[in-house]
């Protein structure tokens, strides 16, 4: 197996960022007080009162698409009030029958 010998390059670097490292540490003040201007109030017990305002849309997790198999328009005379809970049979939307009945009956 052949060792590898490590590059003058990578060397070079790791040497420049010690010396540098060196450097900083050397020229740092860490005795100096620096303000940083940071403001605050008094820390007390009480209720948290957390709100988020932000925009978005609300989806439905269930939903259900109703789609009329009516040719032609029609208008809609009742529809049941949303979010009622309903089961098989129930009716949730009544259509103007007018036009229909004439073109039966005209046919």
């Amino acid at each position: 197996m052949k060792k590898k010998k490590n590059s003058p390059g990578l060397l070079l670097v790791v040497g420049i960022l010690l010396v540098g490292g060196g450097w900083v540490a050397a020229n740092a003040s860490f005795d100096e007080e620096v303000d940083v201007g940071v403001e605050g109030v008094e820390v007390k017990r009480g209720p948290l009162k957390i709100s988020v305002v932000e925009r978005g849309a609300l989806k439905a997790i269930d939903s259900v698409d109703l789609v009329s198999e009516i040719e032609g328009s029609t208008t809609v005379l009742w529809l049941i009030e949303e979010g009622t809970i309903v089961a098989p049979g129930d009716k949730v939307c009544e259509l103007d029958t007018a036009d229909l009945v004439e073109r039966r009956v005209s046919k």
